[in-house]
């Protein structure tokens, strides 16, 4: 036992320090890329484990707090939020693939443009999104929007929106510095601090939850508080870690401005399209079944979410990397990355999907503490979902380091159009199941299809030299 202890101590070691041999040679500079992501993912492991730990404890205790309907208003809330995630106008991933690109020819006066031009135009986002969002709020009856019946879910319908759009616009320039890490091939810094985060959300809604707050309040303390530890981990980076990094005004350039915007559109464009497609079933749910009905729908969704957590937390660091080695021209280590992760990707989501239709009803409910009537048909189709899903992020992370981001949209405009109307109909046929099923066939069809054929020409590639 001691023997296979000391080869593994051996075998892990080099990843934990940095290579002796440097980054001057290509082959230090794929183990410096393997090493960084390794660490990304270890440390993206912990700070999902206490993200999930921290979802795992929040969603019963405040759906008993709340109810069924204030809970499903919550939940319908959030996804609305979520699909305007693209609002940043795809400037914080436009950022990323320019740093990595940057840092891929070493380029440290470039990074420090690109941080100084998008944080401005970051924040004239942020504000105008705000005050288009204050000027329509006020015609905006947000308790018909939500279908809530219940006096105390109609009154804080509105208060609750509101609460969730100001923690959204002043995340869009926070975010600024985990788009930093993930460029710099940092991520395990970003990780850490996103952990830091879900503590103090933890922390935050316990005490709300004791002190019976509001349904807005409640929002305040579970939105607010990663926002909280985006804003320290910016002054920790930018004014401890790597000053010379730090954004000026004097820094920004119209060259950088326009540099990020064009690579911003495309991935603004698919972040939207990817929005409307797989944030739209809650409020579709909450529309033709009722905000109650949400709440069938939200609690497997986020036990499912445990898999696509635990999978895009080791894949997300491949990205950057995918664009720091085309940038650098090594084809060969991104050829042999891709085939890696598809292979790796597909057996564990299989495993935990397979996990979960089996036990996750039961899994329910001693979460939650009583019995909710969730249809064996709407985990089945989660847990197909699932699987597709993972494997398509493993292509994903090399069309996104690779700017091939054209590709993405067409198939994912296609899904989306197809998947909403088609949600529509299901809906009305097998119920709540309804959407995901939708998902599944349209996504499975017109995307994940598509990238798989994709990807393996992108293997086939003979060249060793140039990009994709």
């Amino acid at each position: 036992m001691n023997r296979i202890y000391t080869e593994w101590l051996r075998r892990i070691k080099p990843y934990v320090s940095r290579s002796k041999g440097g980054i001057s040679t290509a082959e230090g500079r794929a183990f410096e890329r393997q090493r960084r992501a390794l660490l990304s993912g270890l440390a993206s492991a912990v700070g999902k484990v206490v993200s999930v730990g921290t979802t795992l404890i929040t969603i019963p205790l405040t759906l008993n707090y709340l109810g069924p309907e204030r809970f499903g208003l919550w939940m319908t809330i959030s996804s609305v939020v979520a699909m305007l995630a693209f609002a940043d106008l795809g400037i914080g991933n436009g950022l990323l693939n320019v740093i990595s690109s940057a840092y891929g020819s070493d380029d440290v006066d470039a990074i420090r443009e690109h941080i100084s031009s998008a944080m401005i135009i970051l924040s004239l986002i942020s504000v105008m999104i705000f005050a288009a969002f204050w000027i329509a709020n006020a015609y905006i009856d947000w308790p018909k929007v939500f279908n809530v019946h219940s006096p105390q879910a109609v009154q804080e319908a509105g208060p609750a929106v509101v609460a969730f759009m100001i923690c959204f616009v002043l995340n869009i320039p926070a975010a600024i510095v985990q788009r930093v890490q993930l460029g710099l091939q940092l991520g395990f810094l970003a990780n850490v601090w996103q952990a830091a985060g879900s503590v103090f959300s933890l922390v935050a809604v316990l005490i709300s939850v004791k002190l019976r707050v509001s349904l807005p309040t409640l929002v305040f303390a579970l939105a607010g508080m990663p926002l909280v530890a985006a804003f320290m981990n910016g002054v920790a980076f930018f004014f401890k870690f790597r000053r010379d990094l730090m954004p000026r005004i004097s820094e920004a350039t119209k060259s950088s401005a326009a540099s990020i915007a064009r690579t911003g559109v495309l991935f603004f464009i698919m972040q939207a399209v990817s929005s409307f497609t797989y944030s739209s079933d809650n409020v579709i749910i909450a529309h033709a079944l009722g905000a109650a009905a949400v709440t069938v729908n939200a609690v497997p969704e986020k036990l499912f979410s445990f898999i696509s957590v635990m999978i895009f937390m080791f894949l997300s660091p491949l990205w950057p990397a995918y664009g720091e080695a085309i940038a650098r021209g090594d084809i060969p280590w991104v050829r042999k990355t891709l085939a890696r992760s598809v292979r790796a990707t597909l057996p564990i989501s299989l495993l935990l999907s397979s996990f979960f239709l089996i036990f996750g009803r039961a899994i329910i409910s001693r979460w939650i503490g009583h019995s909710v009537p969730i249809p064996f048909l709407l985990m089945l189709g989660m847990a197909l979902w699932k699987i597709v899903e993972a494997t398509s992020n493993a292509y994903s992370m090399l069309f996104n380091g690779a700017n091939i981001v054209g590709f993405q949209i067409r198939i994912g405009v296609t899904s989306a159009i197809t998947s909403v109307i088609l949600k529509l109909v299901l809906i009305q046929y097998i119920g709540v199941s309804g959407p995901i099923f939708a998902t599944l066939i349209c996504c499975t069809i017109f995307a994940f299809v598509p990238s798989v054929a994709m990807g393996r020409r992108l293997l086939a590639e003979k060249s060793p030299k140039g990009g994709f």
